[in-house]
């Protein structure tokens, strides 16, 4: 058993959502606590052998969304899972979205009208595709967008801006990816950054003027990347320690403005060992240096990747 996604309703309950490795009876696992952490209800929700509940969103009416990926109705491949439940855990729908292959859930927003944005990787004729769905708030899909580039296409995260413009990154085989789409799913622009090795964005948020920062790896080194709203770099940054790989995973701005990024740090890409980092840094760039922490260096320093 294992809870991934939490939520925060306007009553400070609080809702999580992950997986029940029950054999005999699998499914996603969805409670709720109250602000004292006594549990209101806890419910499985039915599925096969292999599911993955992944994240929680509350709209302000407090109805509870919940995303994830589950094995298909024919068990044959990854489909996606969004549920609506109201603040007593009854639901009021439940959309799988199943193609002939995989469908992955990553990440999903919701807008001011309760419309759900999906960030996902799909399957189109075997090659992976980073796709973006909007549905409405009854889960009904409103349109699908894919981005294909040779094999390895991802979106992993998803935002808004003040406008109800959709942002969207993640990866291809060569770099970086991010794209931005009006509510109708038309295209904007597309911007990527090219790695010479493993390349990911994870991390994505937009701040009061609608410029977008986003956050994730190149090349294992773990890098900051500010955009206007019309596609153009403001400022590019990397953060480095000797002899450790980095992965920035997360990003927001905080309500004075600052970015706040998490991530990690691995001495040895062949094990599992690592270390968590965090870092509270300003939205212009500047600050940038050498720093010490636990007797380890750490260098913030501009970047020169190209798009």
């Amino acid at each position: 058993v294992y809870l991934r996604g939490v939520g925060v309703d306007s009553y400070e309950n609080i809702h999580a959502f992950g997986s029940w490795g029950n054999s005999t009876d699998p499914g996603f696992i969805y409670a709720k606590y109250n602000s004292s952490g006594a549990i209101q209800f806890q419910k499985v929700i039915a599925a096969n052998t292999n599911e993955s509940g992944q994240r929680v969103v509350i709209d302000a009416a407090d109805n509870v969304y919940l995303g994830g990926y589950r094995l298909s109705e024919n068990r044959s491949s990854f489909g996606m899972y969004i549920g609506k439940y109201n603040s007593a855990g009854v639901a009021l729908s439940q959309t799988r979205v199943e193609g002939a292959s995989r469908d992955v859930f990553n990440n999903f927003v919701l807008d001011s009208s309760a419309n759900i944005f999906v960030a996902s990787t799909t399957e189109l004729s075997g090659v992976n595709a980073a796709g973006l769905i909007k549905l409405n708030s009854s889960g009904a899909i409103q349109w699908e967008r894919n981005l294909i580039d040779s094999t390895a296409n991802d979106f992993f995260a998803v935002k808004l801006d003040s406008s109800g413009n959709v942002y969207a990154l993640g990866r291809t085989t060569t770099g970086l990816v991010i794209a931005k789409y009006n509510s109708s799913g038309v295209i904007q622009w597309q911007r990527q950054i090219n790695g010479t090795s493993l390349t990911l964005g994870f991390g994505l948020a937009i701040d009061s003027s609608d410029e977008i920062y986003l956050t994730g790896l190149i090349g294992w080194e773990m890098v900051l990347i500010k955009y206007n709203s019309s596609g153009a770099i403001q400022w590019q940054r990397k953060l480095t320690t000797p002899d450790h790989n980095g992965l920035s995973q997360e990003i927001t701005i905080d309500s004075n403005g600052a970015i706040c990024i998490t991530g990690e740090f691995r001495p040895d890409l062949s094990t599992e060992s690592n270390y968590g980092f965090s870092a509270r840094l300003p939205t212009d760039g500047s600050l940038t240096g050498v720093y010490t922490l636990d007797g380890r260096d750490y260098t913030y320093a501009a970047s020169a990747y190209t798009e």
